[in-house]
């Protein structure tokens, strides 16, 4: 069980997990500059 390549699995999930965060934020503000944040909202329900 001594795989060298276990020790970058943190540091990929956290990786990851940046990339995921990045794009669920990036999507809405950039939708929501492209159609106006009013109509993005409205669509949201908010």
């Amino acid at each position: 069980m001594s795989n060298p390549n276990e020790a970058g699995d943190t540091k990929g999930a956290i990786l990851a997990f940046l990339i995921i965060a990045f794009i669920m934020v990036g999507l809405p503000i950039t939708i929501g500059t492209l159609m106006g944040w009013f109509n993005l909202f409205g669509i949201l329900g908010l």
